[in-house]
């Protein structure tokens, strides 16, 4: 079994993917790469009374690629009827990864305010270990001394 076979198995077993993204990654298992009109095309020809357009298969597409089922192929194909070049979708033969979910952005402040109070605090700790050190006269000439006041000045 080849590894695209493996994957499209995995897929459907797993019911990784919606009904009509299941639908689009079926469309280019069968039929190789294709432009998003072709999709279409491929789409209406398994159901005939749909009322999805192309605008929102398209929309599909870019969920399966940002899911990483699909890619981009490097070359382009001319569309029929716009007859401009457009892009052709092909498999990736990975699995589907589901995107992180939308972080609102009060919380992700308040985390990045934690992360700083957290910055702040090792700062803190490395100003008092060199001061500390410093003042001891121990240190002062060792390796060790000189790495962490470099770190230091680099960072803060």
């Amino acid at each position: 079994m080849a590894k695209l076979e493996v994957v499209y198995e995995k897929i459907v077993n797993r019911k990784l993917l919606t009904g009509v993204q299941m639908e689009i990654y079926e469309i280019l298992y069968i039929s190789g790469p294709a432009t998003v009109g072709e999709i279409a095309t491929l789409y209406k020809d398994r159901h005939p009374r749909t009322k999805r357009n192309r605008s929102e298969l398209s929309k599909r597409v870019s969920e399966l690629a940002a899911s990483g089922a699909v890619e981009k192929s490097p070359k382009l194909r001319k569309c029929p009827t716009t007859k401009k070049k457009v892009n052709v979708w092909k498999l990736t033969g990975k699995l589907p990864v589901k995107p992180p979910a939308y972080e609102p952005v009060k919380d992700r402040l308040k985390r990045l305010e934690a992360l700083e109070e957290d910055v702040k605090g090792v700062e803190r700790s490395i100003h008092f270990a060199l001061h500390h050190t410093a003042h001891l006269g121990c240190l002062r000439q060792t390796k060790d001394y000189q790495d962490l006041k470099d770190f230091y000045d680099k960072h803060f």
